[in-house]
């Protein structure tokens, strides 16, 4: 366990925190909204509890945001473009988060450090776009259990397996 003093020199006031890290508990409610506020965040976590759709559109502007993982959502519906800008991201989890869209809401293009894409279990429609595959960096790409349609690319990077 991290000693208290410890943890004040690294996270002094809530507004400076990082990484935010509230996985794996019993959480419930909607997403707080004040953290589209915290613009410094590089890291923020909100997987495996009950909080309640839909994701605050304020988190929009995280986009200093290397790593995001929402998941277990229930109730209520959103949409992906709150993460348009983010395209600091190398890790983009939204698994199980009540997320009814197209994947062309977004221009994956610009996500050139994402190595990790997992957005399943939602409810996503129509086709894939050429451009997540076409992804420099990316790694694993979880896309199960949501109702996409069409053929997929031709080609793919290389370091998609």
């Amino acid at each position: 366990m991290t000693s208290p003093v410890l943890y004040q020199r690294r996270c002094p006031s809530l507004r400076t925190c990082q990484p935010w890290w509230a996985s794996d508990n019993s959480f419930t409610g909607q997403i707080p909204d004040f953290l589209g506020s915290l613009t410094n965040m590089t890291q923020l976590r909100l997987q495996g509890n009950s909080f309640q759709g839909p994701i605050p559109r304020s988190l929009s502007n995280l986009i200093k945001l290397t790593s995001l993982r929402i998941g277990d959502i229930v109730n209520g519906s959103s949409s992906m473009a709150f993460v348009g800008n983010m395209t600091s991201l190398g890790e983009l989890v939204l698994r199980n988060s009540k997320i009814s869209d197209t994947l062309a809401s977004v221009d994956f293009s610009k996500f050139v450090n994402l190595t990790l894409l997992d957005l399943s279990f939602n409810n996503i429609t129509g086709q894939m776009p050429q451009s997540i595959f076409d992804l420099p960096m990316l790694s694993y790409l979880f896309l199960g259990n949501n109702s996409l349609s069409g053929s997929l690319p031709a080609t793919k990077s290389p370091l998609l397996a």
